[in-house]
């Protein structure tokens, strides 16, 4: 997060961040990108999972592979459990399992094995594993997109940024000092950071919600300003749920906002 943007947004400019630093250790970094001859849809097979057979006998402590959503975890463990090292235990984490499951891989304390955890972006910020000294980065992840015209949410498997990047970098340096091993080009962080969420999600409910506050939504002053043609056709979508009438809100427009749900989909179940 960059600090200097919410002081001009919110015209502090005589203000200061206050900063908190955090105990890093120095960690390592090198890049191994596919061999050229390594079609996409063999990567796993042919150059992540021989990546961290390769590197897990040459580090201590626990091993995070980011990879980009379930369906490749799974199938990167399938394959690597057939060749698990003998103090070696794979595991996976994701957004979407159980706390229960979530917690065999925070609390592992096998002393006698170490980890190699298959696992999303939501091993970047929102969770943390003790002892990770060593970190294999695909440099993919899903993210969700809202397409405009066909009005639907898609899951895109994109490049990750440079921030998300530099975070999971930073994962094998939290207790002592580690090693991350990128398995692509530093070339290919076309992105300095993720793009805000604001700006490929649906606006329907945003909109309804500042409506509902008596704010303008066209003239809204938002932190990362959507374009304008999307918040029109927003509002157009709105008048025609009947969500609002003469910018203002309606008691289906109200019913709507507490459901919190997808317009579209909260008309339909009425």
């Amino acid at each position: 997060i960059d600090p200097t943007r919410f002081l001009q947004f919110f015209d502090l400019p005589q203000s200061e961040p206050l900063v908190v630093k955090g105990r890093v250790f120095p960690v390592t970094c090198t890049e191994k990108p596919k061999p050229d001859n390594c079609a996409d849809q063999k990567l796993i097979e042919l150059h992540i999972v021989p990546s961290v057979i390769e590197l897990y006998p040459k580090h201590e402590g626990h091993t995070l592979v980011f990879l980009p959503g379930q369906g490749e975890i799974e199938r990167a463990l399938r394959i690597f459990k057939s060749k698990l090292p003998d103090d070696c235990t794979a595991l996976s984490l994701y957004g979407s399992q159980s706390p229960e499951d979530q917690e065999k891989v925070i609390k592992f304390n096998q002393k006698d094995k170490r980890m190699v955890v298959f696992c999303t972006n939501v091993a970047e910020t929102s969770l943390t594993i003790p002892n990770v000294r060593l970190v294999i980065d695909s440099g993919w992840a899903k993210e969700a997109r809202y397409d405009v015209k066909r009005r639907l949410t898609v899951i895109e498997t994109v490049r990750i940024s440079r921030s998300s990047a530099d975070q999971r970098k930073g994962r094998a340096g939290r207790t002592a000092p580690g090693h991350c091993e990128r398995l692509y080009k530093d070339a290919e962080l076309q992105r300095q950071n993720i793009e805000p969420e604001i700006l490929r999600s649906s606006l329907d409910l945003v909109l309804l919600q500042l409506i509902r506050l008596g704010l303008d939504p066209k003239t809204f002053p938002f932190m990362d300003q959507p374009e304008s043609n999307v918040i029109n056709q927003s509002v157009d979508v709105l008048t025609r749920l009947k969500c609002i009438d003469d910018q203002k809100i309606t008691k289906r427009g109200e019913l709507f906002t507490e459901l919190a749900l997808d317009l579209v989909l909260a008309f339909q179940y009425m």
